[in-house]
């Protein structure tokens, strides 16, 4: 086993594990300390305490490798590579009792995201790719159909929050509403990038959004045979405007990126 193959495993290892501690916060949630973080922007025990499972098992085992985690920030390595992590993506829903959320893993080594791992608890779904080797649900291959798809038969994932001006949120809204496509939100960047990967949903587009949401997403769109706006491109460790989707929408759904202001 090479050192990438490790650590995959030790991804997959940590993200049941980070899950597991989770399930627990989300059955006793009622009972847990809540702080805001701005507007509807909420932390939890849960979220910083399963991120720092996570940093301590990166520290037992690469302690040479950089981390990027939502709640603890960034800590630099020696090392050619880092990993980015959400502990909790989607915590809103968690605090709400609502099933869509998961741990969040990417690796990155020299600006390529390498590995991407999303565990959903709630469904036991253990979403996960390595560059090049495809993607994967609970050992079952994801590929996306690259046949045309009629425009008045697609649904996407709209994500918004309060960093993207409201009169743009709407008129992308309305893009989709005059090509006859239609969008739902779901509160976590996550699981709308699984799903657009199982060919649930179509697509999902955030104007403004953190790399620890979606770099595990994007890889598995891509490895399952989709397309993202990032294709080819370094790792972003900034704010990022993302549009994933079936590959044969490419060309219907890139004017969400150019409407409204630029990132």
């Amino acid at each position: 086993m090479n050192a990438l193959d490790q650590r995959h495993a030790h991804a997959c290892q940590w993200a049941r594990e980070a899950g597991a501690l989770a399930l627990d916060y989300f059955r006793q949630r009622d009972a847990l300390t809540i702080d805001s973080k701005g507007v509807q922007d909420w932390v939890s025990e849960a979220d910083r305490n399963v991120e720092s499972l996570i940093r301590s098992r990166l520290a037992e085992t690469y302690p040479d490798d950089g981390i990027l985690g939502e709640e603890e920030g960034w800590q630099a390595g020696s090392s050619k590579g880092y990993w980015v992590i959400d502990p909790i993506d989607g915590t809103t829903n968690f605090l709400r009792g609502l099933p869509d959320w998961g741990v969040v893993i990417a690796y990155v080594e020299e600006g390529e995201v390498q590995i991407g791992v999303i565990y959903v608890p709630i469904q036991e779904q253990l979403y996960q790719a390595v560059r090049g080797r495809g993607a994967f649900c609970n050992d079952q291959p994801l590929r996306l159909s690259q046949e045309p798809i009629e425009l008045s038969s697609v649904l996407i994932y709209m994500g918004f929050g309060r960093r993207t001006a409201l009169p743009d949120y709407l008129a992308r809204i309305d893009y989709l509403y005059q090509c006859q496509m239609d969008q739902r939100r779901l509160g976590s960047a996550a699981l709308c990038l699984v799903r657009t990967a199982e060919g649930l949903v179509d697509g999902f587009f955030e104007a403004q959004i953190n790399p620890w949401d979606v770099l595990a997403g994007l890889l598995i769109v891509e490895e399952a045979g989709g397309w993202h706006n990032y294709i080819g491109q370094p790792a972003a460790t900034g704010t990022m405007r993302v549009l994933a989707c079936a590959a044969p929408l490419q060309e219907a759904l890139t004017p969400l990126l150019h409407i409204g202001q630029p990132l």
